[in-house]
């Protein structure tokens, strides 16, 4: 299972709901995909609601991508994640 990361460098396992959107593990709000910033060894997210950032790593060996438009996920990645239970 993917691990997300706070900033503080602690690790949380990615929970995602029924419509696919990465869950905040503080306040169970929806993460936003940011893209790469700068990085490209980690997916950022930032909380919708309590504006923290995370970050996930991006792994070589997933099947898919994360597409996003306007930094939300596309239903095509919501539905790869849903099946992979990440």
């Amino acid at each position: 299972m993917s691990k997300l990361e706070d900033l503080h460098g602690t690790f949380y396992d990615a929970v995602i709901n029924n419509l696919g959107n990465v869950i905040c593990p503080h306040c169970r709000c929806y993460l936003v995909l940011g893209g790469f910033m700068g990085d490209p060894d980690y997916y950022h997210f930032r909380c919708s609601c309590c504006e923290r950032d995370f970050r996930m790593e991006n792994k070589d060996s997933k099947d898919f991508k994360f597409e996003s438009r306007n930094g939300i996920l596309t239903e095509r990645t919501r539905k790869l994640l849903r099946e992979a239970k990440y």
